[in-house]
């Protein structure tokens, strides 16, 4: 069972019959067979995706010999598949009964009652499941999701961090314990986690590196701030909502922190052509620049506010806009 990304819980890939959670036992050998070819019927049907039919034959088989333990897990899941939590909560229960430490029955309740809601119950399922298995690291990154999702991200962190010792430090991971640790407001820990996501990712997420880019700037690293943030205005395959905001942000040390007025006026210029339109945000810098500056800024977003929807100035090419060293050329 793993969460359903960025933190939703994912089903484990677990071929669904594989699972044998109880013997047939006291059932004659003619229904045991008849239910075995109900249950590879039910299973196949839900294979192909057809979830009526998968629960008409899966709950035939349970009917038949009712200590077939595999076609309840199945039938579980296709309840699962279907929204029906409860009915799989109540099967996956009966199984437990007669094998308590059933690992996959465990998480398989959590991923139940996660989608069902109750994340305090679903917590509790997935504790249990890691007295049972504790070195598996989706297991712990499912149980990390739920802390981070009651807001628990201390919790969260730590499991993160032990998932990533036993897995290996996997691009995801990484960008998981980054961003646990930016809920926390832990900010010098989360940028190196965000730092070695960036070192471990050939091809980083851009909005990752973004929120590193606003983690710079909290930590008045300034220069590397703009690196970041000059990558993503560059990157065509971001999103450009998000390379609008990157050249705002670039906007807002230009001229805030580093002193340069004319590049920091072509950086606004530059994010609203990009689609830049939240004004509120716009104006709050205005009052921190000196008059002169003040005057041109204002005229570049009251400008902005007239135009119509649509009617945006190109953007500059890559590389025309200042990093802050005083060149407007340079990189």
């Amino acid at each position: 069972m793993r969460f359903q990304r960025r933190t939703h819980v994912r089903a484990r890939s677990v071929a669904i019959c594989a699972i044998a959670l109880l013997a047939s036992c006291g059932t004659t050998p003619d229904r045991a067979d008849l239910a075995t070819e109900y249950f590879n019927i039910g299973t196949a049907y839900f294979e192909l995706g057809d979830l009526e039919r998968s629960a008409t034959y899966l709950s035939r088989a349970i009917e038949l010999d009712p200590t077939l333990g595999r076609a309840s897990y199945n039938l579980a899941r296709v309840r699962i598949d279907r929204a029906e939590y409860e009915e799989a909560i109540v099967l996956l229960e009966e199984l437990l009964v007669a094998d308590p430490t059933n690992s996959l029955v465990l998480e398989t309740l959590g991923y139940s009652a996660y989608l069902a809601g109750d994340l305090d119950q679903a917590g509790r399922w997935y504790d249990r499941a890691r007295d049972v298995n504790a070195t598996d690291p989706e297991l712990l990154q499912n149980r990390a999701v739920i802390h981070r999702e009651l807001e628990e991200y201390g919790a969260a962190a730590t499991l993160i961090e032990r998932a990533i010792d036993l897995s290996g430090e996997s691009p995801e991971l990484l960008l998981e314990l980054a961003r646990t640790r930016r809920n926390a407001q832990d900010t010098s820990a989360s940028i190196e986690a965000y730092e070695s996501y960036l070192s471990a990712t050939p091809e980083p997420a851009p909005d990752a590196a973004f929120e590193l880019a606003l983690l710079y700037q909290e930590a008045e690293f300034f220069a590397d701030a703009l690196d970041i943030l000059n990558e993503i205005q560059a990157n065509n395959s971001a999103e450009s909502a998000l390379r609008a905001s990157a050249s705002f942000e670039s906007a807002r040390i230009l001229l805030l922190e580093a002193d340069e007025p004319e590049d920091g006026i072509d950086a606004v210029q530059t994010a609203i052509s990009l689609g830049f339109a939240d004004m509120d945000e716009a104006l709050s810098i205005a009052d921190q620049l000196d008059a002169e500056t003040r005057a041109l800024y204002l005229a570049v977003i009251e400008g902005a506010g007239s135009r119509p929807d649509g009617e945006n100035d190109e953007p500059p090419e890559p590389g025309e806009q200042s990093s802050g060293s005083g060149d407007s050329g340079s990189p």
